[in-house]
C-alpha cells in the first residue's frame, strides 16, 4: 500500500506540525515562556514584600507589647494624648 518512503514523510510531516505547535505555544504572550518569565518576576516580587511585612508586623507587635507593659509609655501616652495628671500635680498651659 504504502511505500517506506510515503511513511516516513508522513511521520515527519506530523511530527514537524506538532513541532510548530510546540514552539508557538512556548512562544506565545499569554502562554508562553515570556509570561511565565513575568509570573515569575512578580512571584518574587511578591514574596519579597510578604517578608517584609512579616518583619514589619513582627517590629509592630514588639512595640505594642512594650507599650503595655512598660509603665513609661503607658503615662507618656496618658499625659501627652489624653491631657491626664496625677492627682498632686498642677497643670500650667503656655501660650504660643
Amino acid at each position: 500500500m504504502f511505500s517506506k518512503l510515503s511513511v516516513d514523510s508522513v511521520v515527519y510531516f506530523v511530527l514537524s506540525i506538532i513541532l510548530i505547535l510546540l514552539l508557538k505555544g512556548l512562544l506565545s504572550k499569554e502562554t508562553g515562556i515570556f509570561k511565565v518569565h513575568e509570573v515569575m518576576r512578580i512571584k518574587a516580587r511578591l514574596i519579597e514584600e510578604i517578608h517584609q511585612l512579616e518583619e514589619e508586623n513582627k517590629n509592630l507587635a514588639g512595640e505594642i507589647l512594650s507599650l503595655r507593659r512598660d509603665p513609661f509609655w503607658t503615662e507618656k501616652i496618658a499625659r501627652e494624648e489624653l491631657d491626664m495628671v496625677k492627682p498632686d500635680e498642677i497643670v500650667i498651659k503656655v501660650r504660643e
